[in-house]
């Protein structure tokens, strides 16, 4: 990770409500499509399962999802938007939407990191995200910004 420590772990967290991103109304409607789109598939690990969808942008910032995603566009225009202007001296190429849906408190995500910034933008119900060990409660319009840190959502059973 660069040499960083991780007391030195720098996350930028917002809601994309309070930034007027989206108003609570379009952020509900585009959980709802979400909930019912059918581009889901399985996702197993040896320890854990989600369901996930995805799509690449292959370079070009404006790319349109596929037909099934299309109602995203604007939403994921106006949020690497905002994180180019958190970001001016950085060129900010989306690479990848990849969606995740925990059904449910076994439902799960790994700890892992990448290399890249990444922008994880939460719908629905709250969930705990595990950011270099830290946890951080995500909740429906919340958004965490990373920058290579390891991060995974653990099971909450019962």
């Amino acid at each position: 990770l660069g040499g960083r420590s991780r007391s030195a772990m720098v996350v930028q967290t917002w809601t994309v409500v309070g930034e007027g991103i989206v108003s609570a109304e379009e952020l509900d409607a585009v959980f709802a499509q979400l909930l019912d789109s059918p581009g889901w598939s399985e996702f197993k690990t040896k320890t854990t399962r989600r369901m996930c969808d995805q799509y690449t942008f292959d370079g070009v910032r404006d790319r349109r999802p596929p037909p099934h995603l299309r109602f995203l566009h604007a939403l994921v225009g106006r949020l690497v938007d905002r994180l180019q202007a958190d970001h001016p001296g950085d060129a900010v190429v989306p690479m990848q939407c990849f969606l995740c849906l925990y059904e449910d408190g076994d439902d799960s995500c790994p700890s892992h990191a990448h290399d890249c910034r990444q922008l994880t933008l939460s719908f629905g119900g709250g969930r705990t995200l595990l950011v270099e060990g830290r946890p951080i409660r995500m909740g429906h319009g919340d958004v965490v910004v990373l920058d290579g840190e390891r991060h995974g959502v653990p099971a909450e059973r019962g």
